[in-house]
């Protein structure tokens, strides 16, 4: 449930900052004049209507489930901004592998193909601090210890590279089932098994509403920042409640000429494809050796989302979800 706030300068911090861009021109459907939304698919993952079936046999790998589906489309390509040295790298699938598995065990998301998952469940769930909660820094030391032990030859790992192999190819499965987006896993392709969005983000420390939207304006849906800066209009906060907490979220309108962002896109967007083919939800990347974890986290926002587009508005409330709906009803109600 939402409930709208039409004051920037209330008392009310807002944690995340949204952008409802709208085209500049009309067009003709359905009888009718109408403007059109502009929309991005993220990189989390949809669980329900007709992506249910993928996540339920997603959910079946697993003890302990992860909230999104590890996306893997081939070796990570990584320019240099994102590695400690001054080359990029392209990482293998089996070093790919291994930072997965870490990852998910680290958080203990334990893969039921491993032939010791069930020890390495009981062994990470045993690191607990004094208070009875997950011990992070313990889970992590021995989740690299059981992915990367020794790293010598004289030491046999205890994942071996078969199930590295294993565990890889299922990735690859879902990923190909998530961006097809059909029933079933050899269905009839449709709109991929990913999120509808708005530009939205949340507000790093020391930054504020109206920065972060232009900079998630850019990284998300590769608005020129400049016009972003100039032609943002404040809408007012949008709050929200789940699970007992109440967050705000800043929204602004952005009117921008359709034929502006068609060369903002194909200016960014070639770019992005050349520069890396990250894309997923988990920051597995950090487990990667010689990763530089803030420039690679800077080359992840610019990867997060995809099918950039155009829709109409009857379509985007068809598309989104809650949240984002919350938002798009609140601006159009407040277009003047």
């Amino acid at each position: 449930m939402s409930l709208f706030v039409n004051n920037f300068g209330s008392n009310n911090n807002p944690s995340g900052s949204a952008i409802c861009t709208l085209s500049n021109e009309l067009v003709f459907l359905a009888e009718q004049t109408a403007q059109e939304v502009f929309v991005v698919q993220g990189d989390r993952t949809v669980k329900k209507g007709q992506a249910e079936k993928m996540w339920n046999a997603w959910s079946e790998e697993w003890d302990g489930i992860p909230h999104n589906l590890y996306m893997f489309s081939g070796p990570l390509r990584v320019p240099t901004e994102g590695v400690k040295n001054d080359k990029p790298v392209t990482y293998t699938r089996l070093e790919c592998a291994r930072a997965m598995i870490e990852h998910a065990i680290a958080k203990s998301w334990i893969w039921r193909g491993l032939s010791k998952g069930a020890t390495i469940k009981d062994n990470i769930e045993s690191f607990v601090d004094d208070q009875g909660n997950p011990d992070k820094a313990a889970r992590k030391a021995y989740a690299k210890v059981v992915v990367w032990p020794g790293r010598t030859a004289e030491v046999s790992p205890a994942i071996s590279d078969e199930e590295l192999e294993a565990f890889v190819a299922m990735c690859e499965r879902f990923t190909t089932w998530c961006l097809n987006g059909s029933d079933g896993e050899f269905g009839e392709p449709g709109l991929s098994h990913l999120l509808t969005e708005m530009v939205m983000g949340g507000i790093k420390e020391g930054s504020d509403a109206r920065t972060t939207a232009i900079e998630e304006g850019f990284e998300e849906a590769c608005i020129n920042k400049a016009f972003a800066d100039v032609n943002l209009k404040e809408k007012g906060l949008v709050e929200y409640s789940s699970r007992g907490r109440t967050s705000y979220t800043a929204a602004f309108l952005l009117r921008i000429p359709k034929a502006d962002m068609a060369t903002w896109l194909a200016a960014e967007e070639p770019k992005r494809v050349q520069e890396s083919n990250w894309f997923c939800a988990h920051a597995w990347y950090a487990y990667l050796p010689g990763i530089h974890k803030a420039g690679m986290g800077k080359v992840k926002e610019r990867h997060e989302t995809r099918n950039r587009r155009w829709v109409s508005i009857d379509d985007a409330r068809q598309l989104l979800d809650a949240k984002n709906l919350g938002i798009l009803d609140h601006v159009l109600a407040n277009i003047k």
